[in-house]
């Protein structure tokens, strides 16, 4: 039986895929259905794709809004016919249509009715072929063969396919549409092992830096999407890369680029949370800068590859800049060749390397007995020492029995001695060592932050990297998970925890007010290391603070703002250090200190801050510095516009 996939969205009308699915369903097809959130549910997209891949399905079709969010993503990622239908009569994306148009797989249902779609599917249908064993021999390729019923016989048409071919005959449309398709489409994915398939392409250090700047420069701008024309100006703004080399051989005036590029960059027609991911127009931009490499051999993909697919897509508005600019694709195809060029390199691996073997090492006999001898007079000398200030302390106990509590705690206090609380132990009571992540800071791999958030949403503690120190965190709305935080690190109850969140829009969630003059500061140090205090909202995180005050900051790491995304939740966070020790910057002074009392913990090398943040009260005027950090009470009273107290 042929299948077919339905992916709809929630801005879809609801009759649409229900008619679409009814309709396909009649005609005797198998149909899958979908409920997609690119933005938030992105991965189990890809996986209802891998299973629709692996149920070899025909083809594929979208019904969105007004707004192509799940088509690029399908086309890009499929290699069957993707078809959307925009059940909105206001279908906006332009952009997203001029990329999708040039795919060969891809079409948009006109007019946007449930017929034309089920007519457009049941048309390309039959040039699909049937999956079945190819016969070789001949040279020849068999045509589809017509399915048997139960008896051997050969079953019709049904009668409305048949009018439907006929009357599909005099639609223009619906013929130039299934000639575009090729004819005999692949039903099922290409596997992975198959020995001529494309090798994929890492990308280079100075690629990897643009990325993450072009990040920033939608950030800074306000853009919902990083789009070509942040791509572009991240490559102006890398002086180490190819990109940046061949447009300064070019003699292009650097700053009439920048106030062209800066102009025209899109903003959000709404107050949404940013997503920073790749546009329609930067998703094709990047697909061709794949071919771009492979078809000139190269092994990684640079900022070369970048630039050449920005001015090769004429439609963009960043060619056109380029293009008013005499940045011209001849040019820059004449200074890829210069043998001068900077070069471009991968990355060092993260993964761990393979052990070494270990070197012989002749042991000596009276070395070992020494050492067995010392050691058993140290344990000896130990056992002697605890019986005897078990003994003293009884003895105490009959004479003071206040005197012995007192000395108990003093010893308890100055030994350290972690509660079984504050490590993690198997169901035998064993210590368990914390999982131990690798990932790169400006690209940390889905998996990993996924990982992440799976443990603090089951209430356990995660170490990773910020902009200032390493921190611990933990669900901030789970009151056992912040009790586990203050055990471990032996804090005192009446010390508050700082919360981080990923956007200010969770503030009026969790704040009273927010005074108007904080909005210079905001916008200067979130992201940032800046962390401020505000008067909480009744009956909110009583467990992280016994007054009514708590302290918020937006990090600037690109590691915790994507586990803070992930998670939707704010977490309760502290210094990855014993209460009143150093702050720790890299990952294996945190293991010093905390060790087996960790669940996991993220190795993104050392955090780029180095000391803790800069912490502003402002539960009351005049607003007071509580700790000071990387930002100084200057900057603040410059931002702020009046006088604040220090301590």
């Amino acid at each position: 039986m042929v299948r077919v996939a339905i992916v709809y969205t929630e801005a879809a009308n609801p009759s649409a895929w229900e008619e679409c699915a009814r309709s396909l369903r009649d005609q005797g097809l198998e149909v899958l259905l979908f409920c997609a959130d690119p933005l938030r549910r992105g991965p189990q997209l890809l996986e209802f794709l891998e299973q629709a891949h692996r149920e070899n399905v025909a083809s594929i079709l979208a019904i969105e809004g007004n707004v192509l969010r799940c088509a690029p993503i399908l086309s890009g990622h499929s290699n069957v016919p993707v078809f959307a239908l925009c059940t909105s009569s206001e279908a906006t994306d332009s952009a997203a249509l001029r990329v999708l148009s040039d795919e060969p797989e891809f079409a948009l249902v006109q007019p946007p009715t449930v017929a034309a779609a089920v007519g457009l599917l049941l048309r390309v249908l039959q040039r699909v072929p049937q999956t079945q064993p190819a016969d070789t021999s001949s040279g020849e390729r068999k045509s589809p063969v017509a399915p048997k019923s139960e008896s051997g016989q050969v079953r019709a048409k049904p009668a409305a396919v048949t009018a439907r071919e006929k009357h599909s005959d005099s639609d223009d449309w619906l013929t130039r549409i299934a000639s575009n398709f090729r004819p005999q489409l692949k039903t099922q994915r290409i596997p992975t092992h198959r020995p001529n398939a494309p090798r994929p392409l890492e990308y280079s250090v100075e690629l990897r830096k643009v990325v993450a700047t072009a990040r920033d420069i939608a950030a800074a701008y306000g853009s919902e999407f990083v789009g070509t024309l942040h791509y572009l100006a991240a490559i102006m703004d890398s002086p180490q890369s190819i990109g940046h080399e061949v447009l300064r051989r070019t003699n292009v005036d650097f700053d009439a680029l920048a106030q062209r590029l800066t102009s025209a960059f899109p903003k959000a027609e709404t107050q949404t949370v940013a997503t920073f991911a790749p546009d329609a127009g930067a998703t094709a931009m990047v697909s061709l800068a794949r071919r771009i490499a492979r078809n000139r051999g190269r092994p990684l993909l640079t900022t070369a590859d970048f630039l050449e697919a920005i001015a090769t897509q004429a439609e963009s508005v960043a060619a056109q800049i380029l293009d008013e600019v005499g940045v011209t694709l001849g040019k820059l195809h004449q200074l890829f060749e210069a043998p001068d060029l900077p070069a471009e390199t991968l990355p060092e691996s993260t993964l761990p390397k393979e052990p070494e073997q270990a070197p012989v090492v002749e042991i000596d006999p009276q070395e070992v007995l020494r050492l067995e001898s010392r050691f058993f007079r140290q344990q000896r000398s130990s056992r002697e020492t605890h019986a005897a200030a078990r003994n003293m302390l009884s003895h105490q106990a009959e004479d003071n029995k206040s005197t012995a509590t007192s000395v108990h705690i003093e010893v308890t206090e100055t030994c350290r001695i972690p509660t079984d609380s504050a490590e993690t132990k198997d169901s035998k009571g064993r210590t368990v060592p914390p999982i131990i992540l690798k990932c790169d800071p400006l690209n940390p791999p889905l998996e990993v932050v996924e990982r992440a958030a799976d443990f603090l949403l089951e209430g356990k503690t995660v170490c990773f990297p910020t902009d200032t120190v390493y921190g611990v965190g933990v669900d901030a709305t789970n009151p056992d998970a912040v009790e586990r935080l203050y055990s471990l690190k032996e804090r005192m109850r009446e010390k508050p925890i700082a919360v981080l969140i990923h956007s200010t829009t969770q503030l009026r969630h969790i704040v009273q007010e927010i005074p108007h003059d904080l909005e210079p500061i905001m916008e200067k140090y979130w992201p940032g290391p800046l962390t401020i205090v505000f008067r909480r909202r009744a009956r909110n995180f009583e467990a992280i603070s016994r007054d009514n005050t708590i302290g918020l900051r937006i990090p600037n790491h690109y590691v915790t703002l994507a586990i803070l995304s992930m998670v939707g939740r704010p977490l309760a966070t502290s210094s990855a250090n014993i209460s009143g020790d150093v702050s720790a910057v890299e990952p294996h002074e945190a293991l010093a200190q905390l060790g087996d009392r960790l669940d996991m913990l993220i190795d993104a090398g050392r955090t780029p801050g180095g000391s803790a943040s800069t912490v502003l009260s402002v539960v009351e005027k005049p607003y007071r510095i509580l700790r000071q950090g990387p930002v100084s009470k200057e900057e603040i009273e410059t931002l702020l516009g009046n006088e604040v107290v220090v301590g």
